[in-house]
């Protein structure tokens, strides 16, 4: 039997796919997201793939267009989000949803929440939650972190150089 391994990450026994794509990535937030107090946001800006400190990107990665993320092909992925919050006023209730889209980025939804307080102003709290999602159709299933806090002068701690406020997806296997 002779097994070769293509350059996106299949598996070919004499050129016939024996294994689907394996996929892993990761994004993070570059820089502070201000966050305005008891109101929904989506972090739409300030993105980018993580590029230091020996990253390691398996096969073909996600795009992101806005704070949306697209998958690069149909399968069963685990999407994973940490977000690290930091209040400079107040205590603050602080909370981190991975959205879903089934409709192309027209509506989402939350599918998973994670909670945090911040115990007192200049404090901080991490919120991390993870959702296993079923990719039926790229162009259809998209992906959107979501925060929301109920003190002022919060933010989303974003870092170019380490990844504080992030999004982790890995590709688990075919649908």
């Amino acid at each position: 039997m002779t097994l070769t391994f293509h350059p996106d990450g299949r598996i070919l026994h004499n050129g016939v796919e024996v294994a689907s794509e394996k996929m892993a990535d990761q994004w993070r937030l570059t820089a502070n997201t201000s966050i305005t107090a008891s109101s929904a946001y989506f972090i739409t800006t300030n993105w980018e793939r993580v590029d230091s400190d020996s990253f390691g990107q398996l096969g073909t990665g996600m795009t992101e267009s806005s704070g949306v993320f697209t998958f690069p092909s149909t399968g069963i992925y685990l999407v994973q989000t940490t977000t690290n919050f930091r209040c400079s006023s107040a205590s603050s209730g602080n909370f981190a949803y991975i959205t879903v889209s089934n409709n192309g980025g027209s509506s989402f939804d939350d599918a998973a929440l994670s909670l945090g307080r911040n115990s007192a102003a200049n404090t901080y709290s991490t919120s991390t939650c993870s959702h296993v999602l079923d990719v039926t159709d790229t162009s259809q299933i998209k992906v959107m972190l979501k925060v929301y806090v109920t003190s002022s002068n919060t933010v989303a701690e974003g870092n170019t150089n380490r990844t504080m406020t992030g999004m982790t997806f890995i590709r688990l296997g075919d649908t």
